[in-house]
């Protein structure tokens, strides 16, 4: 998930979710965060977002491909809810509906879903890797996603709808952004 409007599962981004164009400090549904306290891993030339005690986050590889960010004049699409299955998401694409506009950037991003947990790695434009950790509860439509790894990055909540074989992030807060992931 980016983390402007932030991270929902990681806005949408998501935890699953997520996130589109926007500026540094912010994520969402699929939203992924942008910025983060980067350091090098070291292993396979990775960057890994540390959390406050200096720890790696996760070791996700961020295995999608580059998407960008498009637009649709339709209304944003009613987030129902659901079952998020364990497993590994990819972004499939990065929405902005009903009168927004979508930016230029490209997003690649993954998510590893095991619970209520979610490991993700983001990069932004073609960027370096930026992992972080986020945990859901969902109920009804709902995520109720909190990034807990890198500490003290802004966040925005998501509400979502999850498929056997997808995950769509919407975030919360009007930017009438849709990020969709598809189960690998």
């Amino acid at each position: 998930m980016r983390l402007k409007k932030v991270v929902s599962v990681g806005g949408a981004c998501i935890v699953l979710a997520a996130c589109g164009g926007g500026s540094a400090g912010s994520g969402g549904a699929g939203g992924a965060p942008t910025t983060g306290n980067g350091s090098s891993s070291g292993s396979a030339g990775s960057t890994s977002s540390s959390g406050a005690g200096g720890g790696t986050c996760n070791a996700v590889a961020n295995v999608g491909t580059a998407v960008s960010e498009t637009t649709d004049p339709g209304p944003t699409p009613t987030m129902t809810g659901g079952t998020i299955a364990d497993g590994t998401y990819v972004l499939a694409s990065a929405v902005y509906y009903a009168g927004s506009t979508a930016g230029s950037k490209t997003h690649k991003r993954t998510f590893q879903v095991a619970g209520t947990t979610i490991q993700a790695v983001n990069s932004d434009d073609g960027g370096p890797d930026i992992q972080f950790t986020v945990t859901v509860a969902p109920s009804g439509n709902a995520l109720n996603d909190q990034i807990t790894c890198p500490s003290g990055i802004p966040y925005t909540a998501n509400t979502y709808t999850a498929t056997p074989t997808s995950l769509a992030l919407a975030k919360v807060g009007g930017e009438n952004e849709v990020e969709t992931y598809t189960k690998q």
